[in-house]
């Protein structure tokens, strides 16, 4: 997985153009060609999709051998499942800016990835996930906190919003995110 650089405004992102689409783009966005081309980059859904639809081919040559269609299925209705939540997310949901102050604790599934809170003007903090532990340690190991923006797709007390980019927060900057 790509690790987070700093762009030319300061904002640490995997992908500067996917993360700066997401900023000034207003919802609805146009995200569906973007995010396949992006998921058959990764080896993880084309893996998944692969599976399923081999199972399918298999199953087809056996005469319909519902012993591998129906896992195949079910393979290709996982996957066809995460990309519309995952869609649904990211043509729908607000970009909103908060300030982390602690690291968090760690995913317990997720090597590099944090969960933590974040500070949101006008209402209760939000859960938001990181995959940059490494970097945001770094930047909060300058004491003022860290400065992130995430996807707030509100899906209630148990998720959490996807952080796209974040930077080092200068004191001045907080009284004017929480305003």
């Amino acid at each position: 997985m790509k690790k987070a650089t700093p762009g030319k405004d300061g904002w640490y992102s995997r992908d500067h153009a996917y993360f700066e689409l997401l900023r000034d783009t207003p919802v609805p966005r146009p995200m569906f060609w973007r995010q396949l081309k992006l998921d058959f980059s990764s080896w993880k859904p084309l893996a998944m999709v692969s599976f399923g639809v081999g199972l399918l081919v298999l199953g087809a040559k056996r005469h319909g051998d519902a012993s591998l269609l129906v896992p195949g299925l079910c393979f290709l209705a996982l996957y066809v499942t995460m990309f519309r939540m995952t869609m649904k997310t990211l043509r729908h949901a607000p970009v909103r800016r908060g300030i982390v102050r602690s690291l968090g604790k760690p995913h317990p599934v997720l090597g590099d990835t944090i969960l933590t809170q974040a500070e949101v003007a006008g209402r209760a903090d939000v859960s938001v996930v990181s995959g940059d532990a490494g970097l945001l340690s770094g930047l909060l190991a300058g004491g003022h906190g860290v400065e992130v923006m995430f996807l707030d797709h509100d899906g209630g007390p148990k998720s959490y919003a996807m952080v796209v980019a974040f930077r080092a927060l200068a004191d001045a900057d907080a009284a004017q995110i929480l305003s």
